[in-house]
Order: C-alpha cells, then structure tokens, then sequence
C-alpha cells in the first residue's frame, strides 16, 4: 500500500501485536483445512474489532474494519497482514519473501473508523511514526496439528526497523452447525531491533520537553510475549463468522517505556469478530 491514511491502523494490530489470528490467517495456504475453489481463493470480511488506542495504552476503543484475503494457486496470497509467497509448500514446510506493513503512528491518535472510545492525548508531543512498508521473509512447519512459524522484516522507511515473531499454534476442525468449524490457538512471541523500538517506545529529548516524559532511549530485544485463539464458524456455503482475542504483555525496553509506565500498561488484549463472505 501507499502511504495508507492511519484511520487504518486498527488493522496493523494484528502485526504489532505480533499476529493475533485472523480469519485471513486461518485461510492461508498450512495454516489449516485447504481450500477447494480452483485457482482463487477470494474472501470479503467486515468486523468489529476492540484494541488499545496504541501499542502500549491501557484504553481502548472499538472500531468497523473491512477486510479482503486472497490466495492464488496455493502459492501467492495477500490481505490487511501482508502479501507473500510460497516458494516452498510440501510435507508441511512453507517458506518464501514476505512484505508487510506498519501503519506507524500520529501524535493526534485519530482513527476515524473508531466507533467506541475517546481520543487519547497520551501521544502529545511524541514524535510521529511514518507508515512503514516491511520485507523479509518467513518460514513455516505444520505436523499433527501443531504449526510453527517465524517471521522477520525489516523497515525499509518510517521505523527503519529489524522486527519479528514466532508463533507455536494448534488448529483443528470441529463439527458445529452441521458443518466442519476451525479453532486456532497458541502462544507468540515478538522480538525488535533498536530502531524500531526506539520508534515506538523512546522519548527523544525533543519529545521530552514537549510532552513531559522523561528522556528513554530504548534498546532491541523481546518486544511481548502472549496467547492469541481463533475461531471460525461456516453459516452457510459462502459466509462464515469468525472470533478471535488474545493477550500480550510488553517486555524489555517496551514494557519500561515512560509512555507505557505512566500513560499505559504492559498488558495488552484485544479480540473481535468478522463476517465473511468467500468467492
């Protein structure tokens, strides 16, 4: 995407919380049962979903998000999270290049697709966050259930930075309305260069002396650690509803960040619901 207005940026949740699951998520190629529509897989979504108003916020707000999920042939795939490539796809591996996106960040905090909650004034003064375009890769292993994946992408401008997860999931199908439903659940870990948390939870002397918080420069490391699950329901041969929440607790320079210690919290939730509609 281009430089993408950030009343988008309740959809980078998913990334900065470091891939809580998604109805997209659970469509992509390994990560559960494989579609049968020929070549294409299209999927149209709208959803509600509740986030802190920032990384690092202890209030939160609600907002509508419109969603799109498209896979090719097994093998390309895009949404909100991202486009990517399987270059590598059998006896469960999956691996290829990888771009997504970070939303950043605005002093403002508007987001007008917030339906819930007021506008915060923590990031007054705070330098601004570009939106951020992020290459790399991945690489994926699925065996009885179990999923494992890492990912790693760097910021090719606004953050400049190095940033990465991985996850451990486990996912199943479950009879449920006289159909086949889809659970996933499991723990995730993030983790940041310098340079990207520095960005999102340093304090410049600049942004000190206009905003009150004491001068932090932040170091690379673990980011947060948590618990994410998903659920999806089919409804009927083309619609299905999908629910998902999860927990993170920031760690490291995040979690000691003058921002999250005297305007927000180290513990982070969030969680929603998306009806969807596939081609």
């Amino acid at each position: 995407m281009s430089r993408v207005k950030r009343s988008l940026l309740i959809v980078a949740t998913w990334n900065l919380i470091a891939g809580a699951a998604t109805a997209q998520e659970s469509d992509a190629p390994g990560n559960g049962p494989p579609p049968e529509r020929g070549d294409w897989d299209v999927s149209l979504a709208v959803g509600t979903i509740a986030s802190p108003t920032y990384l690092g916020d202890d209030s939160y707000i609600m907002s509508v998000v419109p969603s799109l999920s498209v896979n090719y042939k097994q093998t390309i795939f895009l949404s909100f999270e991202g486009l990517g490539a399987n270059l590598i796809n059998s006896h469960g591996f999956r691996a290829g290049p990888l771009a997504t996106f970070d939303f950043g960040r605005n002093e403002d905090g508007s987001n007008p697709l917030q339906i819930v909650g007021g506008r915060t004034d923590d990031l007054d003064g705070l330098d601004n966050v570009d939106f951020t375009i992020e290459l790399g890769g991945f690489v994926e292993y699925s065996v009885d259930g179990f999923v494992g994946k890492i990912e790693l992408v760097q910021g090719t401008n606004g953050h400049h930075g190095l940033v990465g997860s991985g996850t451990i999931k486990y996912q199943s199908a479950f009879p449920v309305l006289g159909k086949m439903g889809f659970y996933s659940l499991g723990p995730e870990v993030t983790f940041a260069d310098s340079k990207y948390m520095d960005s999102f939870f340093g304090v410049s002397p600049r942004a000190s002396s206009r905003s009150g918080l004491a001068r932090f420069e932040a170091d690379g490391g673990l980011r947060s650690a948590g618990f994410h699950a998903t659920i999806s329901i089919p409804l009927t041969r083309h619609i299905s509803l999908t629910t998902f929440g999860g927990y993170d607790q920031l760690l490291g320079d995040a979690a000691e960040s003058p921002l999250v210690r005297r305007r927000g919290s180290r513990d982070q939730g969030m969680g929603g619901a998306f009806l969807s509609y596939s081609f």
